[in-house]
């Protein structure tokens, strides 16, 4: 199982454990990270991703706040291993491929990536609301699906640090985008478990139907409910093809109060009903 790590001191720690990646969910303050003899700073809000064989120092912390978690790849997807998420894609199937790349954040390094990822306010309520559930349902351990239940909150979790590691391009300095509909993908992804109307939308972001949807054709290639309702059934997918969690759990947890409805959307968009897509797609941890 996962294990959830806190901060909250001035100084210096380090942040490690023999065989895990670790991601630190940085909600305030600021700190020098030192890893393999380069140093560089860190600012909250954003999320650090470790990999598993980086032995980072955070030094010089200042009113630094946060909590993370350690984990090994085999929570995310079985068949992956410290060795071979860096060893060659070719090697693993189509779908351990698929989940190797959601940990791109922790294993990817270049000039302008050292493992830091800015994230705007919302973003960062929702990772650090993720990692109070996980924390919450290891300790709880409320039902017989706890331990499908936690690891869905890593998945969760994981898979928000790829969309916005991924969403940043090559610099991760320019991640946050202000433009209305980058602001309402930000939205969309931080709230896609609650009602999300076009006209709620075209209210928040203080548009109109036709300029919301054009802008989203243009950033994302759908109108803005296409885009939701894609998240939502992408959001679907990995957890049933990843936990077992009841179908009627992860609907809820997609953002559908109607399991016929959701069912409804699922067969629209993966020709597969949700059952089914389950039976040819699921993976045990």
């Amino acid at each position: 199982m996962p294990e959830i790590f806190s901060i909250n001191e001035a100084g210096n720690l380090r942040i490690f454990r023999e065989g895990c990646l670790a991601l630190l969910i940085v909600t305030q303050g600021s700190a020098v990270v030192r890893a393999a003899g380069l140093r560089w700073s860190v600012i909250a809000p954003g999320a650090l991703c470790f990999g598993e064989d980086e032995r980072q120092e955070i030094e010089s912390a200042t009113g630094i706040r946060g909590a993370g978690v350690f984990f090994r790849p085999s929570l995310i997807n079985a068949a992956l291993t410290c060795e071979n998420i860096r060893g060659d894609p070719g090697s693993l199937s189509r779908t351990d491929r698929l989940d190797r790349d959601f940990l791109s954040p922790f294993i990817e390094r270049s000039a302008d990536y050292s493992g830091f990822i800015p994230m705007g306010p919302a973003l960062i309520d929702r990772a650090a609301s993720l990692i109070a559930l996980l924390e919450g349902e290891l300790h709880r351990k409320s039902d017989g699906f706890w331990p499908c239940r936690s690891r869905s909150y890593l998945l969760e979790l994981v898979f928000l640090m790829f969309k916005v590691y991924r969403a940043g391009g090559a610099g991760r300095v320019q991640v946050i985008d202000d433009s209305i509909s980058g602001r309402v993908i930000r939205f969309i992804q931080c709230n896609m478990t609650e009602r999300i109307l076009v006209d709620d939308l075209c209210r928040r972001f203080e548009t109109n139907k036709t300029t919301l949807n054009r802008l989203m054709r243009q950033a994302t290639g759908y109108p803005a409910i296409e885009y939701l309702n894609r998240q939502r059934i992408q959001s679907a997918c990995l957890l049933l093809r990843d936990t077992g969690l009841p179908v009627q759990e992860i609907a809820y947890r997609a953002g559908f109060n109607d399991i016929a409805h959701f069912g409804r959307m699922f067969r629209k968009y993966t020709r597969f009903t949700p059952r089914k897509y389950r039976e040819l797609h699921f993976r045990s941890a």
